[in-house]
């Protein structure tokens, strides 16, 4: 078993960043949705936010409010009302497991383009595939969409060739409502790798199985 992580917030000392989940999870659990926080649990998540790689940004002139809304899941999500009147989302799960840089860029350049796999896959299983690995007949619940030749990776790098720059996280915004995947801020940026992605990306319908296994490698 991996040894546990502790964190902070502010005073508080949680053995493991399980036990800050549930920690958080608990307080949330007591609003309903487009409540706003108490007095204390609104100082309990500054102190959190204070975790949060884009905190300055996040905050901007200060935070007046805190508020949980529905994300389209019906999840609950928390929402900054700054002293400006301007307002934004924040990942709290952000601040206690932040992701690695690559991995949020990755994640926003596969979110940016879920409609065309999606279009894909739904074309591809009326088509009756089968795996090309276990030869597996493939429906909606047992496949995934697969780049390849180039891979995704290979994809990403060529489109950064093309525009002369690397992305870097500060080019991912979070989504509305969305503590998992962001979406790149400059909707020209957006809208080239969209294009880019649609003339360039080779896709393939794949079990499950092959996807999460050594079989296309």
């Amino acid at each position: 078993m991996g040894k546990s992580i502790p964190i902070t917030i502010g005073d508080l000392f949680f053995p493991s960043k399980k036990a800050a989940t549930e920690a958080v999870r608990q307080r949330i659990a007591n609003y309903k949705f487009n409540d706003f926080l108490g007095e204390s649990d609104k100082h309990f998540f500054l102190e959190l936010f204070k975790h949060h790689s884009e905190y300055s940004e996040k905050v901007g002139s200060g935070i007046r409010g805190i508020e949980v809304r529905r994300d389209e899941q019906g999840n609950k999500y928390l929402h900054l009302h700054r002293t400006d009147g301007t307002d934004e989302d924040i990942s709290w799960g952000h601040c206690i497991s932040p992701k690695k840089e690559k991995t949020v860029i990755y994640e926003a350049l596969r979110s940016a383009v879920k409609e065309q796999i999606q279009q894909y896959k739904e074309k591809a299983v009326a088509q009756r595939l089968l795996c090309p690995f276990y030869g597996t007949p493939l429906d909606m619940k047992n496949s995934h969409v697969d780049h390849y030749n180039p891979t995704f990776e290979i994809l990403i790098h060529n489109f950064q060739c093309e525009i002369g720059r690397v992305f870097i996280v500060r080019d991912i915004a979070e989504q509305e409502g969305n503590d998992y995947r962001g979406i790149i801020k400059d909707r020209e940026l957006l809208e080239s790798w969209r294009d880019f992605h649609a003339g360039k990306a080779n896709l393939r319908l794949i079990s499950k199985k092959a996807n999460l296994s050594d079989a296309k490698k």
